[in-house]
């Protein structure tokens, strides 16, 4: 008979992400997937342990053990940012940044950063001794208590991580298991985000009629005004435009029903 594991199987997925290794100065690259030290990272911060917290950091990562699928592998972005930074002279220790720039060897360098666009991921966890245990860390992650991250703080997850735990012989037979339970799950959530804004169409109100009788189209209840129509571009000045949103009719119902 197999032996069966448990496992606590969870979805992350974002526009950006980041997972460097080595960081250096002037360049910060991005593997194509999430590492160990980025995935216990973000299970320490929905778990609420702070980075300072070493003892409890370190039996974490000796616990876990991941398997990571990639289900969509997106592309690279790399950003570059200009930095002022100076040289110290000698005997000369600056008490902060501003000082070093005033008083130092002025310098500009330009630093790159790497990121990973549309991507998506699902990650299987399996513990290994650790006291935190996959009840606990499945509850984390559907409320944590710091901000997750894809990595860098400027990648947030766009999806909920949808953390399910399940027995299973092997990681692969673990994912397996994870798409069947999920389908429904996240079939439904991409219907009811889809839902919110298929089909709309704003028309500029100079365009539009409120008496509109097209039988595709029906009037949504609101009208919006945006600060869109460009008064002065030397000095970047816009003026209000009014704009009707139009929904689409539902297939079984017509502009007479309502």
């Amino acid at each position: 008979m197999t032996a069966m594991s448990e496992f606590l199987v969870f979805t992350l997925a974002g526009p950006f992400a980041s997972f460097g290794e080595v960081a250096g100065n002037e360049r910060r690259g991005t593997r194509d997937r999430p590492g160990h030290s980025m995935l216990v990272g973000l299970i320490a911060a929905a778990m609420g342990i702070r980075r300072d917290d070493a003892g409890r950091l370190e039996e974490l990562s000796r616990g876990c053990r991941f398997a990571v699928r990639t289900d969509r592998a997106g592309g690279l972005l790399v950003d570059y940012h200009t930095v002022q930074s100076a040289k110290r002279r000698r005997n000369f220790a600056p008490a902060t940044r501003k000082q070093l720039l005033e008083e130092g060897d002025r310098s500009t360098i330009i630093t790159r950063r790497e990121y990973m666009v549309d991507v998506k991921y699902t990650v299987a966890l399996s513990l290994n001794d650790s006291p935190a245990g996959l009840s606990g860390i499945s509850a984390a992650l559907l409320r944590p208590v710091f901000s997750l991250y894809l990595g860098r703080r400027a990648c947030p997850p766009s999806l909920p991580l949808m953390a399910l735990r399940i027995e299973a012989s092997s990681p692969e037979a673990a994912f397996a298991d994870y798409d069947t339970a999920m389908a429904v799950t996240i079939n439904d959530l991409w219907r009811q985000v889809d839902r919110r804004t298929r089909g709309q169409i704003a028309v500029d109100s100079r365009l539009a009629r409120p008496d509109d009788d097209r039988p595709a189209l029906r009037p949504s209840g609101r009208l919006e005004r945006r600060r869109t129509l460009p008064v002065d571009r030397n000095t970047w000045r816009f003026d209000t435009l009014d704009e009707l949103v139009l929904a689409p009719v539902p297939a079984n119902r017509t502009r007479e029903d309502g």
